[in-house]
């Protein structure tokens, strides 16, 4: 018998998801030309959780839920009603966002950047996940 010992460490995490709206109205205007203009919604609360929150305290982060599905997200029911919403229009909608950040040498990147302010450094981001550890052996 070979023995063994792991320490695990659970980190908090789940923030608060503060989308960028400069980021968000440059995604809306590529996901206008694949949805109506009356299915895009943004800017309101997430019932669910996720660590782009963590994300988007140190950086510019959307977090868009895209269509061609039905059932509830994580359920047997989850199924794929419309594969080209769900799988090709969705990343075309993700690519063209990239273009668009990435063109003119960056510009709507550096412009998005400059408008984001963080709700906290790397440094007192990586102090709360210690302070808020929780260490099991």
């Amino acid at each position: 018998m070979v023995g063994a010992c792991a320490e695990i460490e659970t980190d908090a995490g789940y923030l608060p998801l503060c989308q960028s709206e400069p980021l968000s109205r440059i995604f809306e205007e590529n996901a206008r030309l694949f949805i109506p203009q009356d299915k895009i919604y943004y800017g309101g609360d997430m019932t669910g959780s996720t660590d782009m929150g963590d994300l988007s305290c140190l950086i510019p982060c959307i977090h868009p839920l895209l269509g061609g599905f039905s059932g509830a997200a994580h359920s047997r029911e989850f199924r794929i009603a419309d594969p080209e919403i769900a799988y090709i229009a969705s990343a075309k909608m993700l690519a063209m966002t990239v273009v668009d950040l990435l063109a003119d040498h960056a510009a709507a990147g550096e412009r998005v950047q400059k408008d984001f302010t963080a709700r906290m450094s790397k440094e007192e981001y990586l102090q709360y996940l210690t302070q808020n550890r929780r260490n099991n052996i």
